[in-house]
Formats: C-alpha cells, sequence, structure tokens
C-alpha cells in the first residue's frame, strides 16, 4: 500500500523539480524526494496566495543528523506525504545557502515558543505569516499537526500573532566608551563562565568550541605578561578539545561540536568554519606557549583542510561541510571503530592507544563502536595506518559549495600556519582560493562547485566582505604584494556604499530584506560587526588611512555597550578593541621586488613572532615610498620593527626579526 502511495505520489508531480538545479547539494536531494519540496522564492510565494495553501518550511542542512532523519522518517511516511500534498506547499531552504532567511524564522519560532535550531519546521498562512513552529517532530506528531493546523491556516483569528520587535531592538544600544578595560571586562566574563575542569564556556554539555575566545584570553594575557587565569583557561581549553573525541584524532581537525562538557562524544559533522576558527587558536597557543602539542594540533588541521573534503584541489577554495554520517541508522560510524577494527587495522598498539573498549557505550544504540580519545600527540605510524584503513570506508557526502566568509576564515587561518609551521602547501591553498574569490563578484555569499555564483548577484554580505578584507589583509602580509592591499580597500568601499547606516553609526549585516538585526554576539562565528572593526582598524595601520581608523573607532563604540552585557558571546568585539586600542608593533620589510625571496623570509619570521596585533608592510623599490626605511647594502633586503615611539636598528637576520617583533618596546 505504502509503495503504491508513493508511487502514485511521484507520477502526480511535475518531474523536473525546481531544486533540482540548487547549488546545495542537499536541496538536490530532496528534488528527488517523495514530498514535493520548493525554494522559497517569489514563484512559490505566490501560488500560496493564489491557492490559499498554507506553507509548511523546513529549514536545515545536509551536515544535519536530525534533519537526515526527519527526512527519513517523517517524511517518508505515506499518510504525511499524503496529506502534504493535498493541504500545503512544501518548502525547503538550505539555512547555510540562506543564513537570513534562518536567521529570520529562528527569531519567528522564538517568539512563537520554539527554542529553534535544525531541522527547524515553520507553518505559515498562505500571506507567509509564521503561526507555529518546531524542531525535529515524529511521524505520529507530524500527522497530527498537518491536521489541525491546516485549519488553523484557515482563518487569521487563529492564528498566533507574530509579536512586533521589542522597543528599541532595532537601534544601537547606547553608545560605550572604548578602551583596553572594555576587552579586559570581557576577559572577566570568559573567567566567570569558563568550565574549570574541562575548559571551553559553560560546564554543561552540548559545549561548542569558541576560538576568539581563547585568542582573546591569549592576547588579554599576553599584555598582562603573566600566565594567569586567562592563559590557564586557554590553555586548559586547548588540551581538554585536543584530547577528546570532538578532534578526529585519524583524520584532522575537529567535529562540529561536543554533545557532553568534557569533549568525548560529538556531533560528527565537520565545518570549515570551526576548523578554521580552532586552527587560528591553536596556532596562536603554539606560538605563544611553544607547546608541542598544539603545533601538531595544528599541522592535522591543515592536513584536513587540504584534504579532499576540506578544499577543492588545483581549482581553488575551501568545502562548506562534511556529513556526519551517510544512511538511516548511521550514527559516526567513518569516524568511530570497534576495538576489532582497531585491532585488525594497528594491531594492540592502537587499542592501547586509545584505550578502546569492546563495549564503550559511547553512542546511544551502538554500544560496540569506540569514539576515539587519546593524548594530544599521536605516533605518526600509528595515525598513517589508520587512515589507509578509513579511506577504504564510504565517506560522508562532503558540501563543495564555497562560502566567501567560511573560505575567508580558512585563508587567515592557513597563511598564519604556513608562516608558523612552514608549511608552503597550506600558502598555495590559501593564495588560490583568496584568488579565485577576488577574480568573481568580491561580494558574493557563495560558489557552486561548478564556480558559478551561488547566491544573488546583487547581494552584499558583511561577513563576506570582512573575512575576504581580512583575508586580502594577510595576503599582503604573507607575500608583499600590494595588489592584496588594494583588494581589501575595495571591499570596504564597496560594503561602506552597500551597508553602512550612518544615522547608528554601524553596518547592516547584508542588503537581504531578511537580514537580522546587527549584534556584537558570537554565534557559530564571530560578530560580522567586530570583524568589519578588525579589517578597517589592521588596513589604516598599514596604509595610515585615518579615515579606515576613525570607522573602526566607531563601529567598535557603537557595540560597546552591548558588548559589556554579552559576556563571552562578545570575544570578537574584545579582541578587535584591544588590538585597536593597544599601541601596534610593526615589521617594516624593504626590497628591491616585493618578490625578493630574502624580504620573504624577513616577512614569515616577523609573522611567525608571538605578539598579539603585530602587522608586518612590505615596501618595494620606489626611494619615495621606502623612505625613511632605506635598503640595506648592495640592496639588500631589511626589515625595520617598529613600535609608537621608536624603531630598532634594521636588520636582515630572520631570528633577530622575530626577536624584535616579540621584544620591542615592551
Amino acid at each position: 500500500m505504502l509503495l503504491a502511495l508513493l508511487a502514485s505520489t511521484a507520477a502526480a508531480r511535475p518531474t523536473a523539480s525546481p531544486l533540482a538545479s540548487s547549488p546545495s547539494p542537499w536541496l538536490r536531494e530532496a528534488a528527488s524526494a517523495p514530498v514535493r519540496w520548493r525554494p522559497f522564492d517569489p514563484a512559490t510565494l505566490a501560488e500560496a496566495k493564489r491557492t490559499r495553501k498554507p506553507i509548511l518550511l523546513d529549514v536545515g542542512a545536509g551536515w544535519c543528523h536530525w534533519c537526515h532523519v526527519m527526512d527519513e522518517t517523517s517524511y517518508a511516511d505515506g499518510e504525511v506525504i499524503r496529506l502534504i500534498g493535498e493541504r500545503y506547499l512544501a518548502i525547503k531552504i538550505d539555512r547555510d545557502l540562506s543564513p537570513d532567511l534562518d536567521a529570520h524564522f529562528q527569531r519567528a519560532a522564538r517568539r512563537l515558543g520554539s527554542n529553534g535550531g535544525w531541522p527547524l519546521t515553520v507553518w505559515l498562512t498562505p500571506d507567509g505569516e509564521p503561526y507555529h513552529a518546531a524542531t525535529y517532530i515524529a511521524p505520529q506528531a507530524m500527522k497530527e499537526l498537518l491536521r489541525t493546523l491546516a485549519d488553523r491556516a484557515a482563518g487569521p483569528s487563529s492564528l498566533a500573532p507574530e509579536a512586533p520587535e521589542a522597543p528599541g531592538s532595532l537601534e544601537v544600544a547606547r553608545p560605550g566608551v572604548l578602551s583596553v578595560r572594555a576587552a579586559e571586562a570581557v576577559g572577566a566574563a570568559l573567567l566567570r563562565f569558563q568550565d574549570r575542569a574541562n575548559g571551553g564556556i559553560g560546564a554543561r554539555g552540548p559545549k561548542f568550541p569558541d576560538g576568539a575566545a581563547i585568542q582573546l584570553a591569549l592576547a588579554l594575557a599576553d599584555r598582562r605578561g603573566e600566565a594567569g587565569e586567562l592563559h590557564q583557561f586557554a590553555t586548559r581549553t586547548l588540551d581538554g578539545m585536543a584530547r577528546g573525541g570532538f578532534r578526529d584524532h585519524v583524520g584532522g581537525g575537529f567535529h562540529r561540536y561536543s554533545v557532553d562538557p568534557e569533549w568525548r562524544v560529538p556531533h560528527f559533522e565537520k565545518m570549515s568554519y570551526v576548523n578554521a576558527a580552532l586552527l587560528s587558536a591553536y596556532l596562536d597557543g603554539w606560538r605563544a606557549t611553544r607547546r608541542e602539542s598544539y603545533r601538531e594540533v595544528a599541522r592535522e588541521t591543515v592536513e584536513f583542510l587540504l584534504s579532499a573534503a576540506g578544499s577543492d584541489g588545483t581549482r581553488g577554495g575551501f568545502h562548506a561541510t562534511q556529513d556526519a554520517d551517510n544512511h538511516p541508522g548511521d550514527d559516526g560510524d567513518y569516524f568511530t571503530w570497534t576495538q576489532a577494527e582497531l585491532r585488525a587495522a594497528a594491531g594492540e598498539e592502537a587499542v592501547r592507544f586509545f584505550d578502546a573498549r569492546a563495549q564503550p557505550n559511547d553512542l546511544a544504540g551502538v554500544p560496540d563502536r569506540n569514539v576515539l580519545r587519546a593524548g594530544p600527540l599521536h605516533p605518526r605510524s600509528l595515525i598513517e595506518r589508520l587512515r589507509a584503513v578509513r579511506a577504504k570506508r564510504r565517506a560522508p557526502r562532503v558540501d563543495t559549495v564555497k562560502y566567501a566568509a567560511w573560505n575567508g576564515m580558512v585563508i587567515v587561518a592557513m597563511l598564519e600556519a604556513a608562516a608558523a609551521l612552514d608549511l608552503p602547501a597550506a600558502r598555495a591553498a590559501a593564495l588560490l582560493a583568496l584568488d579565485r574569490f577576488l577574480a568573481r563578484d568580491p561580494g558574493m555569499h557563495a560558489l557552486a562547485s561548478d564556480g558559478k555564483a551561488a547566491s544573488p548577484k546583487d547581494e552584499v554580505r558583511l561577513d563576506a566582505a570582512a573575512w575576504l578584507g581580512l583575508a586580502a589583509i594577510e595576503a599582503h602580509q604573507a607575500t608583499g604584494r600590494p595588489a592584496y592591499l588594494v583588494a581589501a580597500r575595495s571591499l570596504v568601499t564597496r560594503t561602506d556604499r552597500a551597508l553602512w547606516d550612518p544615522a547608528r553609526g554601524r553596518y547592516r549585516e547584508s542588503t537581504s530584506p531578511y537580514a537580522p538585526p546587527p549584534s556584537i554576539g558570537d554565534n557559530a562565528t564571530p560578530a560580522p560587526s567586530a570583524i568589519i572593526a578588525l579589517l578597517l582598524s589592521r588596513l589604516g595601520a598599514l596604509t595610515a588611512e585615518r579615515s579606515c581608523l576613525d570607522r573602526a573607532e566607531q563601529v567598535l563604540i557603537a557595540f560597546a555597550s552591548e558588548a559589556a552585557d554579552a559576556g563571552p558571546s562578545a570575544s570578537a568585539w574584545a579582541r578587535a578593541a584591544l588590538e585597536h586600542t593597544t599601541p601596534r608593533i610593526q615589521a617594516v620589510i624593504v626590497s628591491r621586488r616585493s618578490d625578493d625571496p630574502r624580504a620573504a623570509v624577513l616577512r614569515d619570521a616577523a609573522r611567525a613572532a608571538w605578539r598579539p596585533g603585530h602587522l608586518v608592510r612590505s615596501h618595494g623599490a620606489d626611494a619615495k615610498r621606502i623612505l625613511p626605511y632605506p635598503l640595506g647594502p648592495g640592496g639588500a633586503a631589511r626589515a625595520y620593527v617598529c613600535g609608537p615611539s621608536a624603531c630598532a636598528p634594521p636588520t636582515g637576520d630572520p631570528a633577530r626579526v622575530k626577536e624584535l617583533v616579540e621584544t620591542w618596546e615592551r
């Protein structure tokens, strides 16, 4: 009976789904689903108004485990399929491809009493007004809701009205005072909310990683010149994540989050932005402490980002995500191991190293699979043997869409890694990705796997512009090429034109009508307003453009009052504020050509140094531009390390450059 119903449903609908050509793999998969899913577009919304059918909206992503579960249970149930087909228009949204729509409906869900999350299931009137919201819904409950909520949509009086925005919620909070003390206050909040046993924020699960908080803590500890509580918070967190199952000990990198406070068992999806943020955090940890374990974790994270699951190889760009599982009932099988599998792959050494058990009970319903946990340093030969075995397994799907903001985050981290760890492959991949984005419309949100734009051409996003701009700044520091500074300036100019709100002294988050109100609170990624302030501050320091410095200060001040109440979620803002208000150290590299090999060695030495907020500026052979920084004897490249008061004597010794960056005007 069910097969007949599915067959008749499939035969009744048009063969060509509008989702079949979507850049999102998750939406393309939905094109062949039993439910006839449509895109969120004017044509679908107009059809709902014309037919007076309510809308069933599903917001999720390919990496979302419970989104797949709902597709495989509720949306595969014959009665659910019939009810949706008869009474609703069904819309599916990829939250990564359409983050503004996701934010809009998450806010609506909270107004309707749901906590939000993914999958997000929302009922809309034919006119597009949300009136009921939930997350995962099991088949029987789904059938009951589909029946009762279709009737509620028929009469406006039965709808739960959308609550108006709270007074002043679209306004910037009263500007506060910008100072080092404001950044220190966020650091104090990190200590109040920290998990003193396991590291990270909060003593309960689930626990999400926060690279910005770690970087802020290390920068504040460096400013104080002591290995105090903030330093301990950072190292405790880095150590906890490195030991736990949250880290992919075989493939490198990290999963999305831990379901428990001890970083033991993760949700297994892997996100490019998580790995970018933690790569930068471990690099800062390595430079600040010289602990070999941090260097090793960073190197393995680079390996993951350079793998087929992480990047597009010779074409350039970093993939968005890797799914957690392959099929119904799969709960991280690709990433986990039975004791017998470990023994067969690498002998008793592997069983002992990971303390693998026959019945570990790490995962509900899968009693024999071990989530690997171990010390932070791995025997290389052991990991290589396990990688070879895992490579024969069917790997979870990779979403090959390349999001501009997430790529910017990865590019920054990979260029930092190239200098700190001497990894030329990381530098090459980062520059290839950046050049690919800059060659296209630099304001775009995403590139599809075929290189075509995967977002509206006229859409400008603050996160994309800010992170690509920071990536261009980092590329200039790595290469000395002036063109990257020009690219960063162009991104700022375009963002100013499209998103600057002079009345409120801040940027809007995108040109989309569904864009959320700007906030300084970090979420899965750092707050875009904090990142644009960081970009403006660095660009102004490198180019001596007062307008950039003034705009950075204006943005930071606009959110200073909100940051004071935001606690740890204002970590990215606090890092930008600390960097902007602390006198900078700059290493000025002068050479006849930007591609002078000796200049490159001096640049890398300066960039590998541990001095939070320092910048590396390069000048070519134009004598007017390099004065008062003359070349060395015979035109040799030289480095001038300068603070706010004076410059150190010039040097051509890379070790001396690194030493001066770390110690000058302390």
